[in-house]
């Protein structure tokens, strides 16, 4: 079935322009929950049709490619077209462009082999490892999960590309009890390639809920600083910078930083780099998901806003560059991160957490993120895993805390660690240390 078929089926039959989707998705998971094992693959295709008649645009979604459905699907969304509202801000759909030459490191072929018999062989290796380790610490579940996603796009603009993708992740969740007091918390990695180290994943999981079965109650509340791990850091930054950094919230009206350009928003010590073309990025890509080309974009340079993300509407619309970060969810083209990046003035993770008498360290990811006001900044999220450090050593461990302040106010006097870590919010960043943030 040829796409450019669909595509000059669609301009036969009325459209102006029209643009066709297909992602054909392949997915296995191995996963043992408590002594239960078991094991699942499938393969998924979606085909999604945008369809323009002058300014009015339609767009649906099938699970299939079969050519005389899509035909079925083209006529009806030209219908919806011819009967639905002019955009008056719409130009056209993109026209692409030349991707890096670089090899970005995108899909690996020996991990595309990977089959469930031998995804099995690496989860009961794991599954006999924490038999051993277990002792007030149980394994509530661990599993590995593959996914490998091919997309083509065509458009009636001249867009005509290919390109597939590939990961594996692993995961682990621990739940321990001492004395009538739970815990639980969680390990990750992810890898492009058979290369995961899910061993020191396990130990340091259970290394941290032991600690966590020892934790003692606040006895103060901490006003700042707050020292967050890369995962604490990259939860908080993606439910707020990460959405307001966009063509699509300046478009909209709710981004605070909308006519902030060329101004200082954080600490002059800060780069933010969205990085879509990063050697070996998880959510690296040569284009996104409207077929332009990714690229590097600076977001912050020395606290100064440089740029905001787009798509090719919203670049459009604000009469900005194009920086290739279309997104799709479902039916909807909107504007996401791809490896957001934080760089700049760094100091070694230790040397900077014991330049303070005491400060809280906050590891791991905070409850609640998605509930922060990512228009004003205000965060109010819980902190399950708090450790108090004086004079650089860990003192003790605290029970679950909250955490309140404004995360974008944090970002005027931010520090940076060396520890750098890619999350898998598709946020890299080390430790950082926020000042004007708040426990209790």
């Amino acid at each position: 079935m040829s796409l450019n078929n669909i595509v000059n089926y669609a301009l036969k039959n009325g459209a102006t322009e029209a643009e066709i989707v297909r992602v054909e998705t392949i997915s296995k998971t191995a996963k043992v929950l408590g002594e239960k094992f078991s094991y699942t693959s499938s393969i998924d295709i979606e085909t999604i049709i945008r369809i323009i008649v002058g300014k009015s645009i339609a767009t649906l979604r099938v699970t299939t490619d079969d050519e005389k459905i899509l035909k079925q699907t083209v006529d009806k969304a030209i219908s919806i077209a011819n009967n639905s509202p002019e955009d008056p801000y719409w130009e056209s759909l993109t026209t692409g462009g030349k991707a890096v030459t670089t090899d970005l490191k995108t899909w690996n072929e020996e991990l595309s082999e990977l089959d469930i018999g031998y995804m099995s062989e690496m989860l009961n290796d794991d599954y006999k490892y924490i038999r051993r380790l277990t002792d007030s610490i149980k394994m509530v579940m661990v599993s590995y999960n593959y996914n490998d996603s091919r997309i083509s796009i065509v458009n009636s603009n001249g867009v005509d590309i290919e390109e597939k993708v590939n990961g594996l992740f692993f995961l682990i969740e621990t739940k321990g009890i001492r004395e009538g007091y739970e815990a639980a918390t969680f390990g990750y990695t992810r890898s492009k390639s058979l290369d995961i180290n899910s061993k020191s994943v396990i130990d340091d999981t259970f290394k941290r809920n032991r600690e966590l079965l020892n934790a003692v109650k606040a006895d103060r509340i901490y006003d700042g600083p707050i020292a967050m791990d890369p995962l604490a850091t990259a939860t908080t930054l993606f439910f707020s910078l990460a959405r307001v950094i966009t063509g699509t919230s300046v478009m909209e009206g709710f981004s605070p930083f909308k006519d902030k350009l060329g101004e200082p928003i954080a600490s002059k010590t800060l780069d933010i780099i969205d990085n879509g073309v990063l050697v070996g990025g998880w959510n690296s890509r040569y284009f996104d998901d409207e077929g332009y080309p990714r690229g590097k974009t600076p977001i912050i340079k020395a606290g100064i806003l440089k740029n905001f993300l787009h798509n090719s509407y919203t670049s459009n619309r604000l009469k900005q560059e194009n920086t290739g970060n279309a997104e799709r969810r479902g039916t909807s083209l909107t504007v996401g991160i791809t490896n957001l990046m934080l760089e700049g003035k760094s100091k070694d993770t230790e040397a900077l957490l014991s330049s303070y008498d005491e400060i809280i360290l906050v590891k791991n990811m905070p409850m609640n993120a998605h509930t922060t006001n990512y228009i004003t900044g205000a965060l109010n999220l819980v902190a399950t895993e708090v450790y108090y450090i004086k004079k650089g050593s860990i003192e003790k461990v605290l029970k679950p805390m909250t955490l309140s302040g404004n995360i974008y106010e944090a970002l005027k006097t931010i520090e940076l660690g060396s520890d750098t870590e890619d999350t898998f919010f598709n946020i890299i960043t080390p430790t950082t240390v926020l000042k004007s943030l708040k426990m209790a």
